[in-house]
């Protein structure tokens, strides 16, 4: 097995400011695998972190799967379209986050849904609710 030395964002003593570090990571054992990230999210979840030294900041990765140990197997592959523009890390935490409300309701495709405001939430809650079948108004001042 091989060992990585790997670079990631971390915390300062500067509210709101990062600073690149490095990391060495040890062989994987067979419980592991090692991705080398393209793109994350960094929000506000992260700031109870944001303290300790030396953490790298950033979750709800996409990647591409470097090392691969006995018990996993590759499962999902990231479509052609999304390699092209990996800008779809901030779809990771608002989009599961608004999706997995209309995903858990359980409401018919003839439910009503009022969107209020079309920001960056707003837009994705069009999107979900329209997937799922709903009869979507929208509330905005812009």
């Amino acid at each position: 097995m091989t060992d990585y030395d790997i670079t990631g964002f971390s915390s300062t003593d500067t509210p709101f400011k990062v600073k690149k570090i490095q990391h060495h990571v040890d062989p994987l054992s067979d419980y592991e695998v090692y991705i080398k990230i393209k793109t994350c999210g960094v929000c506000f979840s992260d700031l109870k972190y944001y303290n300790i030294p030396n953490t790298i900041l950033g979750y709800e990765a996409v990647g591409r799967i470097i090392q691969v140990v006995s018990r996993f197997q590759v499962s999902r592959k990231i479509p052609e379209v999304l390699k092209q523009n990996m800008q779809v890390g901030p779809l990771m935490c608002g989009g599961s986050s608004i999706f997995s409300n209309f995903y858990n309701s359980k409401k018919s495709s003839l439910a009503c849904v009022a969107v209020v405001g079309i920001d960056g939430l707003g837009h994705l809650a069009l999107q979900s609710a329209n997937s799922c079948g709903c009869n979507v108004t929208t509330i905005s001042t812009s």
